[in-house]
């Protein structure tokens, strides 16, 4: 086992969040690590935020454009090894832990693991119940998890195993775990370690059985990029059917039932053609 006296950095990536729920998540954990390092992507707002957040435990890297998640990862990865921290804990800014959620990472920390996943809860219950995963087990070794609640061992990552920043905001969890699976690198979930998230907007139009996540077509724009770079990359790989396919239904679901349609549907088709909006 990882003595539980192991530093922990906890890494944000932020754009324009609420500062109020940002302040009021990292309240929830910040007793329980050593920093937390919070990396701006161009948010108009990060005056506000970094007069909100001046205590001595948490840093700041900004930057004048957004470069995305995965290049945000990565310079967490950098921060983190340069100043000799063991682990590095990835968080979105609107994610909530469970009370304790630190706590429990640290009673299983463990060389065996190359990361920890939480048990993760959608904030909607209706995509909860049809979703939602449970488990009576302590923790159980996973595939895959999401970005957000996700603790790296940076003593057992190959140095040169990092994010794939040609992925701007999507598949990059999905990518990261493959390539952590095939290189045999074992992640397991701790299941009292909960992370309550909203993906999006999340409704279901009635009599019909999907739900509508309701992005921005910003997001969308980007979203779409990024998947068909994925089902390249991993065109011979199941989950690149699986990608293709969801992308297909949701583009439907999109241009018949969400709002703004017009401006979504030609986000993604300029996404699809490798253009920004």
């Amino acid at each position: 086992m990882i003595e539980e006296s192991k530093k922990i950095l906890v890494g944000i990536v932020l754009y324009n969040p609420t500062v109020g729920v940002l302040e009021k998540n990292i309240k929830r954990i910040i007793e329980d690590v050593d920093e937390v390092i919070l990396v701006d992507n161009a948010s108009t707002n990060i005056s506000i935020v970094q007069d909100s957040l001046s205590e001595s435990k948490i840093s700041f890297i900004t930057h004048k454009e957004n470069k995305g998640l995965s290049y945000s990862y990565n310079e967490m990865i950098r921060y983190a090894r340069t100043n000799r921290f063991d682990c590095l804990l990835l968080l979105d800014q609107d994610s909530v832990c469970s009370d304790g959620f630190v706590k429990e990472y640290r009673l299983n920390l463990s060389e065996e693991f190359i990361c920890l996943v939480p048990m993760i809860v959608h904030q909607n219950k209706e995509y909860q119940k049809k979703f939602g995963e449970e488990s009576e087990n302590p923790i159980d070794v996973v595939d895959s998890s999401i970005n957000s609640g996700t603790c790296i061992n940076l003593v057992g990552l190959p140095e040169d195993f990092v994010f794939d920043e040609s992925f701007f905001i999507d598949c990059i969890d999905y990518d990261f775990f493959m390539r952590l699976k095939k290189k045999n690198l074992k992640i397991a979930r701790v299941n009292s370690a909960k992370l309550y998230i909203s993906l999006g907007n999340i409704t279901r139009p009635r009599f019909i059985p999907f739900f509508l996540y309701n992005y921005s077509p910003f997001r969308l724009n980007k979203q779409i990029q990024d998947r068909v770079k994925f089902i390249k990359k991993y065109a011979n790989e199941p989950i690149a059917r699986w990608v293709r396919l969801f992308s297909a239904v949701n583009f439907f679901l999109i241009a018949f039932f969400e709002k703004q349609r017009l401006k979504k549907i030609k986000a993604m088709i300029l996404g699809f053609r490798g253009r920004n909006l």
